[in-house]
């Protein structure tokens, strides 16, 4: 068991994974089977993550959450466009 902190990304074997904003602060469970990694909250399937060997791993839709809880104003189009620029930015950097 893990607490989810505010970055979204628990972490199985040094590699962040990410789950929904409604899960931070809760404590959730990491339970690999063959190369899935399966998130569950209160014995409830949260996501199920293909196991990587990048360092980040987000759900776009959990990054859009986020995104969206941070940046006011912005419509879901720029949220969108912006999630895209970060995700594919924490994939250079973390793959």
């Amino acid at each position: 068991m893990q607490k989810v902190p505010e970055t979204l990304l628990v972490t199985y074997k040094g590699h962040g994974y990410s789950v929904s904003k409604k899960l931070m602060g809760k404590r959730v469970k990491l339970v690999p089977v063959a190369n899935q990694l399966y998130i569950y909250f209160n014995t409830k399937l949260q996501c199920v993550h293909k196991i990587s060997s990048s360092k980040f791993n987000y759900k776009k839709d959990h990054y859009c959450e986020a995104l969206r809880s941070t940046v006011k104003g912005g419509s879901d189009r720029e949220i969108e466009k912006r999630a895209e620029q970060n995700l594919a930015l924490l994939d250079k950097i973390g793959g």
